[in-house]
């Protein structure tokens, strides 16, 4: 595993030079995207769509929830709402930057990671892993701004195959 996501686990708060959208990638990456997997089988692809995309995309398990109406489901519906309705705002971030291993033809394990979405102390990202045929899972990460630092509240399994 690259040094600078080591370097990225172990602080606290994250380095200020990281933009939170590669602080938050990063932190997904260390939570939820690698396994016991080779360096060398895995990638990982970013996904162009963001959360309020899936939100409005039908059969997918956060339009449900936002449907229920249950303020005391997580992750918080009230705030899906808001970003499903454009309110949050679409984080940039660089695969490169944070060295992640990228696309290749060498890979059976892809990862893909959608732009974060932030709203106020709050942050949503799309992230899994296809290992081919009825192979991988997908889920949201619901992060919160404390002390500077970004931190996992809380996943939430979107599918899982």
């Amino acid at each position: 595993m690259p040094m600078l996501l080591l370097a990225l686990a172990a602080a606290s708060p994250l380095p200020q030079q990281l933009s939170d959208g590669d602080a938050i990638v990063a932190i997904a990456w260390e939570r939820r995207l690698k396994d016991n997997v080779p360096a060398e089988n895995a990638c990982v692809k970013a996904d162009g769509e963001t959360v309020a995309d899936d939100i409005r995309k039908p059969g997918l398990m956060f339009r449900d929830m936002i449907a229920k109406d249950d303020d005391n489901q997580r992750p918080n519906p009230a705030r899906l709402r808001r970003i499903a309705k454009g309110e949050g705002t679409t984080l940039a971030f660089d695969l490169k930057r944070l060295e992640l291993p990228s696309e290749s033809p060498a890979c059976k394990y892809h990862y893909f990671v959608a732009a974060p979405v932030k709203l106020g102390d709050y942050a949503y990202v799309h992230v899994g892993m296809i290992c081919g045929g009825l192979c991988g899972h997908g889920e949201i990460l619901l992060l919160e701004r404390r002390d500077g630092a970004w931190r996992v509240v809380e996943p939430v399994v979107e599918w899982d195959s």
